[in-house]
């Protein structure tokens, strides 16, 4: 099967790739490609048309198919895959992964390319500046209820080192900045946690099972709604600047999908950006900021500036 959709894949990147550099394809250049069926290659471009919504007509006059108007769903395509790569050969650096990935998976996604980007993969490197790995057996219990749909038991740890003992319902495992959490409904607090994992210390399996509390749009909600780990219900609007010489970067990261930029010149005539995004809690946007020292600083809400400086003010004393 993976086979199939990576072939198949190959294609349509094949035909999208001659589209955008000559301006047309034939169905015998994909069938001699690929030695294909003209009857597959006609159900490929029908895949694209209806599935994947792509523009193609055939052009009766010179007998090719092409875009009718211009497509960016495939848009840099090869140097998505090359990135696609790089973070592949990443994770099996990881010794943990090795059984799991092998050469003949990264061949087949390398044959998506063209040669000349096939040269250069190697080349393209991705590295995660911090990766923990997860406690396999807690991670495997917190599968094992969720594909049976019980809850769980644990003894667990929180940032003040204080354990206490928890019933949940795990729904989700999420790996945020290469640390794993599970998210669950905490039946002590009656409302979605989440949980680090490496702050288990034990995990027991419970015979009851997990109710139906219909949390699909509220645990969306919970994953996405606000900048970081730290969501909840309380969304704010958190915005900060960011000085030069880090402004310059800044106009082209993506901190929050719902995020609004804006630039602005400081009594210097650099210019500075200004970020507002949707947070519910300060602590971690708290900690973003500092990581750039004197380059950046919050604006409001009033509590995201307060523990900017008090987490300020502690530092001093460490002097």
């Amino acid at each position: 099967m993976y086979t199939v959709c990576m072939s198949q894949t190959e294609r349509v990147f094949e035909i999208d790739r001659r589209i955008r550099e000559t301006g047309a394809f034939t169905i015998r250049q994909i069938v001699e490609k690929f030695e294909v069926s003209e009857r597959q290659v006609k159900r490929d471009i029908e895949y694209m048309r209806e599935r994947m919504k792509l523009p193609i007509v055939w052009d009766p006059a010179v007998h090719v198919y092409g875009y009718e108007r211009p497509s960016a769903l495939l848009a840099y395509s090869s140097e998505k895959t090359l990135i696609f790569l790089s973070l592949l050969r990443s994770i099996m650096e990881n010794r943990d992964m090795i059984p799991l990935i092998d050469d003949d998976i990264l061949q087949y996604i390398k044959e998506s390319l063209s040669p000349a980007y096939r040269d250069i993969n190697e080349r393209i490197h991705y590295f995660s500046a911090v990766s923990e790995t997860p406690d396999y057996s807690s991670f495997s219990k917190v599968c094992e209820a969720m594909v049976h749909s019980h809850r769980v038991e644990l003894l667990y740890t929180n940032m003040q080192q204080v354990g206490s003992r928890r019933q949940v319902e795990p729904l989700n495992l999420i790996n945020y900045s290469g640390k794993w959490y599970v998210i669950a409904y905490d039946l002590s607090k009656g409302e979605l946690r989440k949980f680090l994992l490496s702050r288990i210390e034990e995990i027991t399996i419970l015979k009851e099972t997990i109710e139906e509390r219909d949390l699909g749009v509220e645990l969306e909600a919970y994953l996405t709604v606000g900048f970081g780990i730290f969501s909840g219900s309380n969304v704010r609007r958190g915005v900060f600047e960011i000085y030069p010489p880090a402004s310059y970067s800044m106009k082209h990261q993506l901190w929050h999908k719902d995020q609004k930029i804006e630039t602005f010149l400081d009594d210097r005539g650099r210019e500075c950006v200004r970020l507002e995004i949707p947070i519910t809690h300060t602590q971690e946007l708290v900690g973003k900021l500092l990581s750039y020292g004197e380059l950046a600083r919050p604006v409001s809400p009033q509590d995201l500036v307060d523990e900017w400086k008090a987490r300020i003010q502690k530092m001093i004393k460490l002097i």
